[in-house]
């Protein structure tokens, strides 16, 4: 068996979650996708892995196969899947895979992605995405005043230039970074977001935590998760339908309907559902183990340091990670003096 051809190159997400004398938790984005590292697990480790994309049953049968293959030794309940939606979970059981419902924007921190208000609204809409055909860039032809914050162009072959939509801001020469970001959202009136579908989308989520209503087409993935009649419209799929849906939104807010700090709130407090789903999953990985640190604690830890629950990094640098247990170990024991 090969590597895909999607599998990462020379970097790998591996985010050393906890590590005690007994065992390893690891987070990581994808199986297939860090399969240069698969083979170096422990099969006394647990591996949480986020999905990435759209998944459907092959999605996960595919991605157990690489690691099985990689790694013959890992028993495959100690593979848990972050389920992004009541979809993946479905599929989970009727695979007998282990996982847990905690939809990935939920690790979106919400101290990062605010409400600004001491801006000035000057943009009808933003549209957050990469410069692609797939994510229908082009339904946001007919808005005025339009912000586009321009992301990597990964599927190289599927290129759709979004100075096309005639923006009145676009980021053509930069990436911005995540305050520059939060001031363009703080400036616009609701968030664009139009792919059929994709994974969780943290593009959307971090609207919403910026108090930005969605407009959004029919989609699947986990984004759609998050939406109710009181933070978003579900559009059409074409631009006379997109208009009249941010027109909507606008009038929503300007009456009250559309409240931005409710809005910011509901998704804290959906967020707040996920991420206890996950410190309950790891609780019980403890109480399997007999150990006795405080689960939550380690979640907040973790949440604090690492933006979105996941850490980049190079390849080597993972595998080094993995084989070096008498480090992490040493790192465990040093945790735990400081938490005395």
């Amino acid at each position: 068996m090969d590597a895909p051809n999607w599998a990462y190159k020379d970097r790998s997400t591996l985010l050393n979650y906890f590590t005690s004398d007994k065992i390893r938790i690891f987070v990581i984005e994808g199986l297939e996708h860090n399969w240069h590292i698969l083979k170096h697990f422990k099969p006394t480790d647990y591996i949480f892995v986020l999905i990435p994309c759209y998944f459907e049953e092959w999605n996960f049968n595919y991605g157990m196969k690489c690691l099985q293959f990689q790694n013959p030794n890992i028993d495959k309940q100690n593979v848990i899947w972050i389920c992004n939606t009541n979809e993946n979970v479905e599929t989970c059981i009727h695979l007998k895979l282990n996982y847990v419902l905690s939809n990935q924007n939920c690790f979106l921190n919400e101290d990062v992605f605010k409400i600004k208000n001491d801006t000035n609204r000057v943009y009808n809409a933003v549209l957050n995405c990469r410069p692609e055909n797939w994510k229908r860039p082009y339904l946001a032809k007919e808005i005025k005043n339009l912000a586009v914050l321009k992301g990597s162009n990964i599927r190289t072959k599927d290129y759709y230039d979004l100075n096309l939509l005639n923006p009145q801001f676009i980021n053509n020469d930069r990436r911005l970074n995540e305050a520059g970001v939060v001031n363009i959202y703080g400036q616009s009136k609701v968030g664009l977001i139009f792919s059929e579908k994709e994974g969780a989308c943290y593009s959307s989520s971090e609207y919403l935590l910026a108090g930005l209503p969605v407009i959004s087409t029919k989609s699947e993935g986990g984004r759609d998760i998050w939406y109710n009649e009181k933070n978003s419209i579900i559009c059409k799929a074409n631009e006379d339908s997109v208009l009249e849906c941010v027109n909507e939104a606008i009038e929503k807010l300007e009456s009250g309907y559309f409240n931005r700090e409710e809005i910011r709130q509901m998704h804290i407090n959906q967020s707040l559902i996920y991420r206890q789903n996950f410190i309950e999953k790891v609780d019980k990985i403890f109480v399997k183990h007999n150990i006795t640190d405080d689960s939550k604690a380690i979640f907040n830890r973790n949440f604090k340091k690492y933006h979105r629950m996941k850490k980049g990094m190079k390849t080597n640098d993972a595998i080094s990670i993995l084989k070096n247990d008498y480090k992490q170990k040493f790192i465990y024991m040093i945790n735990k003096l400081k938490s005395i």
